[in-house]
């Protein structure tokens, strides 16, 4: 808690925001990029008194607490804010108060770092989430929202097209306007190859994929396969590309497509052969890369 006292009404308390700065030190030199949550999963302010007053305004400790945290972290490089996780579950009648709240930190953070807004999707088995929640088309007229996450996409076994299926459908709200991501898998693979293969299945949906589970302390030897990913994907330009799962013949399964006759191809299943249907006729740059392993080849 970032309070002294724990108590939201009194200032932020220094030796935690100490505490924070040091791992989000280390975090950067390492590389990694920081998902900072002001409010964990559907936290409503809101019953703590932190209303808007008549005029819109956030409350003074609210805006004290936001100010305290922006202005103590915004020279870090790597970071994303979030005015929320699970946003959705809270009530459509928040959506004022949440937009107060971004405006509020881009005011601040003068280095525009982006802010992303997390989801949960609604056939999660928590079934908490209200008939009237807030969905990402509620922000696409909000200039300081960014990023769209999704939390709880539901599992569907060894059926890996199906699990591609899924991503996609959840990739595709809000693609065009935001940069989309997604974070957490229900009940999600705790074993290789599956869990290589469900990542891979979101990669190929093209949006920025994570695991909110996989973490060095729990489940470590799940990691080394998301590297992998990242080693490749970071070669390419994936973040132009649109699924094109159409195109595959033979035995690959997924496609991406971009602009310039470039293509991301994947199989879970390699027998004989991997296709692609529509290339025009030339001469093309390959690079064959061994998902396992991350053995590389290029022809």
């Amino acid at each position: 808690c970032p309070f002294v006292g724990h108590d939201p009404g009194k200032p932020l308390n220094e030796a935690v925001l100490a505490q924070w700065e040091g791992w989000i030190s280390q975090l950067e030199t390492a590389g990694v990029v920081v998902h900072v949550d002001f409010y964990d999963d559907a936290t409503d302010v809101e019953k703590i008194g932190w209303t808007l007053d008549q005029d819109g305004n956030l409350h003074p400790d609210e805006r004290r607490y936001i100010e305290g945290i922006v202005n103590r972290f915004k020279r870090f490089k790597n970071i994303i804010w979030s005015v929320g996780e699970s946003v959705n579950k809270l009530p459509r009648t928040r959506i004022p108060h949440i937009m107060k709240t971004t405006k509020l930190v881009a005011e601040i953070d003068h280095h525009h770092h982006p802010m992303i807004l997390s989801f949960v999707t609604s056939d999660t088995s928590e079934r908490d989430i209200g008939k009237d929640y807030v969905f990402p088309a509620d922000f696409r007229d909000d200039p300081n929202v960014h990023l769209i996450t999704w939390l709880h996409v539901l599992p569907h076994g060894d059926d890996y097209d199906l699990q591609h299926a899924a991503y996609l459908k959840w990739s595709r709200i809000g693609s065009g306007r935001f940069i989309m991501m997604k974070n957490e898998t229900e009940r999600f693979p705790r074993t290789q190859p599956q869990s290589r293969i469900y990542m891979w299945s979101s990669v190929l949906t093209g949006q920025h994929t994570l695991e909110a589970g996989h973490d060095v302390l729990r489940r470590g030897n799940l990691l080394e396969a998301d590297g992998q990913i990242a080693r490749f994907m970071e070669q390419t330009d994936f973040h132009a590309m649109q699924p094109s799962d159409t195109r595959a013949s033979h035995s690959t399964r997924w496609v991406l497509a971009g602009p310039g006759d470039s293509y991301i191809t994947y199989t879970y299943a390699y027998e004989r052969a991997m296709g692609l249907k529509g290339l025009r006729a030339g001469k093309y740059a390959l690079l064959w890369f061994d998902t396992v392993t991350g053995q590389a080849v290029k022809r």
